[in-house]
């Protein structure tokens, strides 16, 4: 009679460990196994539509663009819907074959971190409509004073436009304070 040798695996206190339970249920693991791997996929298409959003960011240099907030936003409802469709196909997986859990499933983490993209989306729409409310002015600006906007930096242009107002407008003490503390001479 040949007798079979199981291997005994140790933890690192010498203590032995059980890699398969002798009652396991192999069914169970199967549809344990399938459920992960059903919200893998699910996370791997989130994934590229939050690469495609990075791309996005990083050809237009800025987070702060309508086209950009709006895939943040997009990314933000998709992380919220995606891995709850993703659970549903598990469970229904699961049933088909007989099984009533497919173990550990939560979705407060992609719940969590759609409702964040979206409010970050929405800070980003904000800071777009912003900056183009401030090239508006800027255009505006050049317009009336017949300069192209490539021949002046905006943030050059709107300093030069407060030190104007400020120069017409302060009192001499508060001008001389200004130019002191700069390289140029008390008016």
């Amino acid at each position: 009679m040949h007798s079979q040798v199981q291997k005994q695996y140790m933890d690192l206190f010498g203590k032995p460990v059980a890699i398969f339970y002798p009652d396991t249920n192999w069914k169970q693991q199967y549809v344990e196994l399938l459920a992960a791997s059903i919200r893998m996929i699910a996370n791997c298409i989130l994934l590229a539509f939050a690469q495609d959003y990075l791309k996005t960011e990083q050809s237009d240099g800025t987070p702060f663009t309508l086209a950009g907030a709006k895939k943040l936003k997009n990314l933000g409802i998709r992380c919220i819907w995606i891995p709850i469709v993703a659970i549903v196909v598990a469970v229904t997986v699961a049933v088909w074959l007989g099984e009533e859990s497919i173990g550990e499933a939560g979705n407060a983490f992609s719940l969590t971190t759609g409702i964040a993209l979206i409010l970050v989306s929405m800070v980003f729409r904000y800071g777009a409509e912003l900056e183009r409310q401030l090239h508006g002015k800027i255009e505006n600006y050049n317009r009336r004073n017949k300069k192209s906007s490539s021949t002046m930096h905006p943030l050059r242009l709107v300093l030069r436009q407060q030190r104007k107002v400020f120069l017409q407008h302060g009192s001499a003490a508060e001008k001389c304070e200004m130019f002191s503390e700069s390289s140029l001479d008390c008016p």
